[in-house]
């Protein structure tokens, strides 16, 4: 069983590999064992590792470092819980960020609506020849992300592992998006609807999923490509062509 708290601050102690907690300002430190409490995203319901956090009084944020020598980093209290685990049962644990439970909770959600599908040109990387591209493009709640891209809306649902990834690579913004490759029945109607697009095995997720492949020479054209291509065409405002709805 799994208690709630509500707590001021918290830093990783490494004399004793434990966790200081206060509950309030000033008041009493508890150490804990570090498996003993689990701080989870909100938004994605993932189980983060952070090295501090600390109540901001001033903003009423909370400011997370992730290392200790990492940036501070300032969120919305709301957007993370605190549990206190009452048991060290494995299992209890795992059930949060259970991705199956998210997709079919974004399948139910876009299953009755007209979604488009984007398309851009892009050079395979094999053959150097421009091969076309097409993908929907989802916000994590279902709906369909559309021209002008709301930005504003995909900063307030970004979680704190997609900032994170940012804060190591800047040249993306890892904005919390679904493409091709992470809805399975959107994928269905996308490969009977495109010959260049196909389930084919990837070395880098070590599995079999639906994407794109050149249509002159047949290298796939993975998530990660895509994935940093309509990054890049949010960030920019860049216009994308519709070339149909399913």
């Amino acid at each position: 069983m799994k208690k709630q708290l509500d707590i001021y601050s918290m830093e990783m102690n490494e004399s004793t590999g434990k966790i200081d907690v206060q509950f309030s300002k000033g008041q009493k430190i508890y150490s804990y064992n570090k498996f003993s409490l689990d701080f989870i995203d909100n938004n994605t319901q993932e189980k983060l590792e952070l090295y501090s956090f600390l109540l901001n009084e001033t903003t009423g944020n909370i400011d997370l470092k992730f290392s200790k020598d990492g940036d501070i980093i300032s969120y919305s209290k709301s957007s993370i819980s605190i549990f206190k685990n009452g048991s060290t049962n494995t299992e209890s644990k795992n059930n949060f960020g259970n991705t199956n439970d998210s997709n079919n909770i974004i399948q139910n959600l876009s299953s009755n609506e007209n979604i488009p599908v984007y398309t851009y040109e892009k050079k395979c990387y094999r053959c150097k020849k421009q091969t076309p591209i097409f993908t929907y493009c989802l916000f994590e709640s279902g709906d369909s992300l559309l021209f002008p891209w709301d930005k504003n809306r995909l900063f307030k649902e970004q979680s704190l592992e997609l900032l994170k990834y940012h804060m190591q690579d800047s040249t993306i913004e890892f904005y919390p998006i679904n493409l091709l490759g992470d809805i399975k029945h959107l994928d269905k109607k996308m490969m009977n609807l495109f010959s260049t697009v196909k389930n084919e095995y990837s070395n880098t997720r070590k599995e079999v999923y639906c994407m794109n492949v050149c249509q002159h020479c047949g290298a796939k054209q993975g998530e990660y490509f895509v994935y940093r291509d309509m990054n890049e065409f949010i960030s920019h405002m860049t216009e994308l062509e519709i070339e149909c709805y399913i």
